[in-house]
């Protein structure tokens, strides 16, 4: 009974015992409790059967071995001693090594800061930036001397000051990584923004934005030229055209992503671990003390979403006005009871406008139970949606998604120019021969070469 492979029955006849009802009977009498209580006490707790859960996967470019933080502030900014205290910190805990070391990061160490005396501007393009790190990290006898192969450059924009990318500080983001070519070497470099509203205060806002920025240019720092831990595997790709899918960006959805490590000072985000997902345990860490819980969907059907061109995944087909069912699997790594479980469309939850109407048949559940998800869609979307499932409980909140697809799918030229109609209006389809096949996002994908294109979002920069 103790060791819980075998039922209270298989028990009773294995001792030679001819009915069921005598033997609890007995068994009540000499040991205190049913057998079948003794064998709850005793067995071992099982999660909850669910689908495997997502990987970011490497495509291949290399990661830094030795990365080097280096701060690039103004003279001006009163955040820019916390900016030091913040990276010296980040530097010296065990948050560096849980979040990167398993994708073959090495410890993080922190290079000079470098100061900009002059007064920052209202607004710099990103391409300035480049060009402004570029000029002074040229060669040895430039301001900032010559470029650091092993640096992660991080220029933090003081508060009411922006860096325009793919839109704009504390609009778009609170912070984006990218790389640059000076005198050869391609680099990391990040942005981190200064905005006001985090309940938190600014300087975690900055430093949650930084260490997010930090782990992904480390994991990922030639994210144009040789990308490295950038995507999901294929099965959840739905996860990438959500969140972006490398290691930062997995966990930046999550309530709970913000957190004040122990031995910590400075506020991080949470980041996405592979092995800690396939291990059954909370994949974003550092991780609560209290037990994993999730809802997991089980996806049905093969589908093509889109992330730069037809991506195939699972998903949920559905046509436009029907609804379709599918189970939602509850699994936990312990005993943590009854936890509440949400639906949402993925533009509903974070401020949009929905096109799937979503509805479970069950507000909470337990490990090992199985909800029902009824999913509509009320509106034909290129691409196709995504939904997000919500468990909270104590605090902790962890989230799962999914695809659905309206049955239309990738349809060839015309689906792909719709998209493009739909993202960009009048853009021209052609520029300099070259077919502008796909948006996702608002970034332009290009089929073909025009030199050494450095800014996609711009094709014509």
């Amino acid at each position: 009974l103790r060791r819980g492979d075998l039922s209270v029955t298989e028990v009773c006849f294995a001792v030679g015992c001819q009915s069921l009802g005598t033997f609890s009977t007995r068994f009540a009498e000499l040991v205190g409790v049913p057998p079948s209580v003794y064998r709850e006490q005793g067995a071992p707790f099982t999660p909850g059967p669910h689908p495997a859960p997502p990987q970011v996967v490497s495509l291949g470019g290399k990661v830094l071995a030795s990365p080097r933080a280096v701060a690039i502030v103004y003279d001006s900014d009163p955040r820019a001693k916390d900016v030091d205290a913040f990276l010296k910190e980040l530097s010296s805990t065990s948050y560096w090594a849980e979040t990167t070391a398993e994708y073959g990061v090495g410890p993080l160490s922190v290079g000079a800061t470098l100061h900009i005396a002059t007064a920052p501007p209202k607004s710099m393009t990103d391409a300035a930036l480049a060009k402004l790190l570029q000029t002074n990290l040229a060669d040895a006898s430039a301001p900032w001397g010559a470029v650091d192969p092993d640096a992660i450059y991080v220029y933090f924009a003081p508060q009411g000051s922006s860096v325009v990318a793919d839109g704009a500080c504390c609009d778009a983001y609170d912070g984006y990584h990218d790389e640059v070519k000076i005198g050869g070497v391609s680099v990391p470099y990040a942005v981190v923004c200064a905005c006001a509203g985090d309940p938190n205060g600014i300087v975690a806002q900055i430093t949650v934005a930084a260490s997010h920025e930090l782990v992904e240019a480390a994991t990922d720092p030639l994210p144009r030229t040789k990308p490295a831990w950038s995507e999901t595997d294929d099965d959840h790709a739905v996860w990438t055209v959500a969140t972006g899918g490398e290691v930062a960006d997995m966990c930046e959805f999550n309530l709970d992503t913000g957190v004040v490590p122990a031995g910590s000072t400075f506020r991080v985000q949470r980041s996405w671990s592979n092995a800690a997902a396939l291990s059954g345990k909370n994949p974003c860490v550092p991780a609560p003390k209290a037990p994993y819980f999730n809802a997991f969907p089980v996806l049905p059907d093969a589908v093509s979403i889109s992330y730069g061109g037809p991506w195939p995944t699972q998903g949920v087909k559905v046509a436009v006005g029907e609804t379709k069912v599918i189970p939602v699997q509850l699994s936990s790594e312990a005993d943590v009871g009854a936890w509440k479980v949400s639906a949402f469309d993925l533009e509903d939850f974070l401020g949009g406008t929905p096109t799937l109407k979503l509805s479970l048949d069950k507000g909470s559940g337990a490990n090992g139970d199985e909800l029902s998800l009824s999913i509509t869609v009320t509106k034909a979307q290129p691409g196709g949606h995504t939904f997000v499932l919500l468990s909270e409980k104590d605090g902790q909140s962890n989230l799962a998604m999914g695809a659905v697809v309206d049955l239309r799918g990738w349809r060839g030229r015309r689906h792909r120019e719709a998209l493009v109609a739909e993202q960009l209006g009048d853009v021209p389809r052609v520029v300099h021969g070259l077919v502008l096949v796909t948006v996702v996002h608002d970034h332009v994908d290009l089929v073909g070469l025009l030199g050494e294109l450095r800014d996609p979002v711009d094709p014509l920069r």
